[in-house]
Order: C-alpha cells, then structure tokens, then sequence
C-alpha cells in the first residue's frame, strides 16, 4: 500500500498521527506492506510532532527526496529492510537509472540535512502565520497548513491578478507564485511554498500585499 506524505494535490494534507499510527498497524496485521512516498516527509514531520525515525519506522519501505525542502541539486533517497533495497537496486539498473557517480548531488543533499533541516519548522510556522492573515476572500486549503506549502483559492481573472502581481514582485523584490484558472469557473488558485527567504519577511505585511493584487476591483 502507498500513502503519500503529505497529499500534494490537496494541499499538502496529512494525517492525523494516530490514523498514520492505525494504518500501519492494519496494514502489519493483514500482512501487507506499507511505503510511504514521503518526498516532503521533511517537511511533514512538525504536524506529526514525533522524530523522523518514529514517522519512518510505521512504513516498510520510505523515499525522500533531497531536491525539495531540503533544496539539494538532484536525487532521492529509498529506505528499507536489506533485501528490498537490493531489489530495487537491480529494478534501477536494469532500468538504465543507475548513474555513474552522484557526488554533487550527495553533497547538496548533505548541505541540505545541515542548512536547511533545522529551519524547516520554521516555514512551516511562517506558512501557518500567513495564511492566518490572509482575509475570507481568499480560501486556504487545508484551513490551517500541515506543512509549509498550501493552496489558495479566490474569485479573479488569472490575467489581471498576475499583472497586478508582477509589478509588486518588481517593486519589491520579493517572490509570489503566480495564479491561474481555477477548475470552478470564475475562481483562481495558486499554490504557497514557504522557504528560508520568507523567514526574513513579515507574514502579516505579505498577507496584506497579496490581499491587494488579488481584491476584485471596483
């Protein structure tokens, strides 16, 4: 069985940890074997509020990535018991995955565990801040962010928004992702990830600035 953590589509959802908890146990009971695609397993850790090894000890098998939070070059990592992972290893090579040495990107990967790792609590309260301050016209999926990345929801054209955005990215400097159509017609969506940059901002004041660009006119 696969779950993923967290559920991108939805908004970086996760479950509670006592429904991770029972999942695992239902899937050990039955006999069947449980991985975890936890590419953002990172930055999933702080709703869970329990160490990585406990979260990865309910799977039998994990993937991480290194490229995302932890915002390595490239590459991921798989975790499991010594014959899975010499099993997957052959699947890789005779796949043609296999490369011939990764040590850049296992550098990076390490930066990342060093640098960025530490800080990813962080985001995840700056996310939560944010997306508190933003007003009732604009809906945030989930209502409170699991993690540091969440979805946005508001009445709009995705053309004027991303031009009245774009002259406040070059007025101030600062990133915002862009938006666009919705698949409720009359409505745009667009996804937040929060990263070490926000940190040094305001949440409230960048709540107010995207309220701005994105307040129907008239």
């Amino acid at each position: 069985m696969l779950a993923e953590l967290p559920l991108r589509e939805a908004g970086c959802l996760l479950p509670t940890w006592d429904d991770l908890a029972a999942l695992s146990q239902a899937c050990r009971v039955r006999g069947v074997a449980l991985h975890f695609d936890g590419a953002r397993i990172w930055e999933s850790q702080p709703w869970f509020g329990r160490r990585l090894p406990e979260i990865a000890a309910l799977a039998d098998s994990l993937y991480v990535s290194f490229y995302k939070g932890l915002g390595g070059m490239a590459g991921a990592a798989l975790l499991g018991p010594a014959d899975f992972i010499a099993e997957a290893r052959l699947w890789r090579r005779r796949q043609g995955g296999t490369v011939y040495h990764l040590t850049a990107e296992a550098v990076s990967a390490l930066a990342g565990l060093r640098d960025q790792l530490p800080i990813i609590a962080d985001t995840v309260a700056w996310a939560r801040a944010f997306a508190a301050e933003l007003p009732s016209f604009i809906a945030v999926q989930p209502g409170e962010p699991h993690a540091n990345q969440f979805l946005a929801y508001a009445a709009g054209d995705p053309d004027a928004v991303n031009e009245r955005l774009l002259a406040l990215i070059e007025d101030r400097r600062i990133g915002l992702p862009a938006w666009r159509a919705a698949q409720e017609p009359g409505r745009i969506t667009t996804e937040f990830a929060v990263s070490r940059a926000a940190l040094k901002l305001d949440p409230a004041e960048m709540a107010a600035l995207v309220a701005a660009a994105i307040k129907p006119l008239g």
